[in-house]
């Protein structure tokens, strides 16, 4: 049976690999390029690295919405 804290971070390891809406755009903000909901048209954004530190604040988020983007069709 595995102890508590290899269940949590096997958990933040799957929400990490899994990602969702929030995740996709916060990383695609913070290299530069269009988010997945932006329209494909849309010039893209300049770079912005310090969105990186804004991943663990939508992991909670995401983890509570993938099941509904998943139901719904969503493909980063």
């Amino acid at each position: 049976m595995l102890k508590r804290p290899t269940m949590i971070l096997l958990g933040i390891l799957a929400l990490a690999l899994l990602p969702s809406c929030a995740t996709s755009e916060m990383i695609a903000r913070a290299q530069g390029r269009p988010g997945p909901m932006d329209p494909p048209n849309q010039q893209p954004p300049p770079p912005m690295p310090g969105y990186y530190a804004l991943v663990p604040l939508v992991l909670p988020f995401d983890a509570v919405a993938w099941p509904i983007e998943v139901a719904m069709g969503y493909r980063p």
